[in-house]
């Protein structure tokens, strides 16, 4: 038995989605999930009036459909396991097999816009056509008897970046990673919203429709804002200096006052919040990198560790741990960062360019004690380079240059 049925392009909050009516299926609706939480990444889901509701979450460069590398797919609240073979030349060794209940699946490539989804009795082939936005058209060619679940899957892999399902996609996505952490910049990277609160689980309700829930209680639903400016004192050092009506006097000096031999440092104090001090080398600029990096509270040592061969901005997080409490500093972009712990995050965004037009706008999501001010505002005037791969590569190379540099003079 064959059967088919198309999707038209429909323009809804800036985003592209599929949607259509099958005789058979009702209404279907492939659309990008926009409630997602920063570290999800992108997604896409499907839903319909006689489907059930499908998810996939991944990793995402320019486009705003995710990759396969590292996703996650739910079909009715129930987690699909997804596998391939990275290694293989030919698409059919290449093809996405995952499983749902007792049944195998297939995702195989058959060109740029033409994929197609397999099981035992079953053949789904679907074909993108046309070129401007409003026009294009995918048609769902069914080939076989088809469940509800087999057109959810078969659907949602038309808003997925199926590049590495080919060699030589794979290869270009490569070749883009590359350059994309080469040249990264804050427009470019993971789409993050406004305010991000990383703090958010995956749940499922009777319907097999996923929700995404904030991790604390409305008790901790208190945002608020101060802003810093940046401004020189009688040394010449650069430093961030505010006064909050919650926090008081609060300045982050660097490079602080430490002993040369030390290595160059930055302090956060002030009035009513305890005092931090973050100690390492640098080459160029005064700010301590996080490299061999060592970390006090109000005097005492806090240890501090990180992955250093993690891809993602989240794996790359900085975790520090204090008094039973586990901090998180995520890099977003070059100018902005996050520091989170159970029930408070707290995002911090440098503007300006100019050295006394620079402003720290520092915004608390939640319940906030002096230490999380303290802690946060530190990593300001810290070089946080490391935190993502692109800058983890450029402090590398800047290194390795100074020290050829180093050597030619000293030569």
């Amino acid at each position: 038995m064959t059967t088919s049925f198309a999707l038209k392009r429909t323009h809804v909050r800036r985003t592209l989605d599929w949607s259509g009516t099958s005789e058979e299926f009702g209404e279907i609706t492939v659309c990008t999930a926009t409630d997602l939480a920063p570290r999800d990444g992108a997604g896409v889901r499907v839903q319909g009036s006689a489907i059930p509701t499908a998810l996939l979450t991944g990793f995402s460069l320019f486009e705003a459909d995710p990759r396969l590398t590292a996703a996650e797919l739910w079909l009715a609240g129930a987690e699909v396991p997804l596998r391939r073979n990275r290694w293989a030349a030919s698409r059919r060794q290449r093809a996405l097999r995952l499983t749902y209940g007792e049944i195998s699946y297939r995702c195989t490539a058959a060109s740029r816009k033409e994929y197609t989804v397999t099981r035992p009795g079953l053949s789904v082939t679907v074909t993108e056509s046309g070129f401007r936005r409003r026009r294009r058209r995918l048609l769902v060619l069914i080939d076989g008897p088809a469940e509800p679940a087999d057109i959810s899957l078969a659907v949602l892999f038309s808003r997925v970046n199926r590049s590495q399902l080919t060699w030589g996609g794979a290869l270009r996505a490569g070749l883009s990673t590359a350059f994309f952490f080469w040249a990264e910049s804050p427009a470019q990277g993971w789409p993050t919203p406004s305010t991000p609160v990383p703090l958010r689980n995956f749940t499922s309700d009777a319907s097999g429709v996923g929700t995404f829930l904030d991790a604390f209680d409305q008790e901790y639903a208190v945002t608020t804002s101060f802003e810093m400016r940046e401004v020189r004192d009688e040394r010449r050092a650069l430093h961030w200096s505010t006064t909050s009506e919650e926090f008081g006097d609060i300045r982050v000096r660097y490079p602080a006052d430490i002993r040369p031999s030390t290595g160059t440092g930055a302090r956060a104090e002030g009035s009513a919040i305890p005092t931090t001090l973050m100690i390492s080398w640098s080459v160029f600029e005064d700010k301590p990198r996080l490299t061999g990096a060592r970390l006090w509270i109000d005097g005492q040592e806090v240890q501090t560790r990180r992955n250093r061969w993690a891809v993602r901005k989240t794996r790359r997080a900085l975790r520090i741990t204090y008094e039973g409490t586990e901090y998180r500093c995520t890099a977003i972009s070059r100018k902005r960062y996050v520091l989170t712990r159970p029930g408070l995050a707290i995002t911090a965004t440098d503007s300006g360019i100019g050295p006394k037009r620079r402003r720290l706008r520092v915004q608390i999501d939640g319940s906030a004690q002096p230490l999380d001010v303290s802690l946060a505002v530190l990593f300001s005037g810290v070089n946080r380079s490391h935190l993502t791969l692109g800058g983890a590569f450029r402090a590398a190379c800047s290194t390795v240059f100074n020290l050829l540099a180093d050597n030619a003079a000293r030569s």
